[in-house]
């Protein structure tokens, strides 16, 4: 969920190592673009790779989630600061809102945004527990893998940087590695959310 920079180039890297991956985006500019093979970001081997992976069907973009099917969601949604360096949290609730009508047992929820230490304990849980009537570590798995590429260079470092994986509890941190290891060969735990927020 989010198709800027970071949510666009991990999306098209997890299709190219095998995943089926639904990229999703409130824009429909950049989503009927995307569909056709055009990235609105330059990223060295993005666009081909983009391609490539449309022409294998591994990867479709939507404005909404249309398919019961997922069973991984990846929040990477923008959380600028205001005038006074506070985040702006509101793409992040709106992606919680979203999730939240989908979530079901056995899913996953991972976030790759860049967010104060405790919002994903504080704030994502209590958010996706309430609206579900599901609870955090036993029906359903969070993490937090916080984004790490440097521009010019994604698409490389995607594969090849470890990731760094924090979980709400063993089984979500377990989960989430078996995950990450698909995309990298290395991945770094972490004793907690926070530790990965941070």
């Amino acid at each position: 969920v989010g198709l800027g920079y970071v949510g666009l180039t991990l999306a098209v890297s997890l299709a190219n190592r095998g995943h089926q991956v639904t990229g999703i985006d409130i824009q429909e500019s950049i989503i009927s673009s995307l569909n056709k093979g055009s990235s609105h970001i330059f990223e060295p081997g993005l666009d081909d790779m983009l391609k490539a992976n449309l022409e294998r069907q591994s990867i479709e973009f939507s404005t909404s989630f249309e398919s019961e099917a997922h069973q991984i969601y990846i929040i990477a949604v923008g959380t600028p600061l205001d005038k006074k360096s506070v985040p702006d949290l509101v793409p992040l609730k709106k992606s919680l809102h979203v999730i939240s009508k989908k979530l079901k047992k056995g899913n996953q929820v991972m976030l790759r945004s860049t967010v104060p230490v405790g919002v994903t304990r504080e704030i994502v849980i209590p958010y996706l527990e309430e609206r579900t009537g599901l609870f955090a570590g036993k029906d359903f798995y969070v993490s937090f893998v916080p984004e790490r590429t440097i521009e010019g260079a994604a698409m490389y470092e995607l594969k090849t940087l470890p990731q760094v994986v924090g979980g709400y509890s063993s089984k979500c941190t377990k989960f989430s590695l078996e995950f990450w290891s698909t995309l990298t060969p290395t991945v770094v735990r972490v004793d907690s959310l926070e530790a990965a927020e941070m």
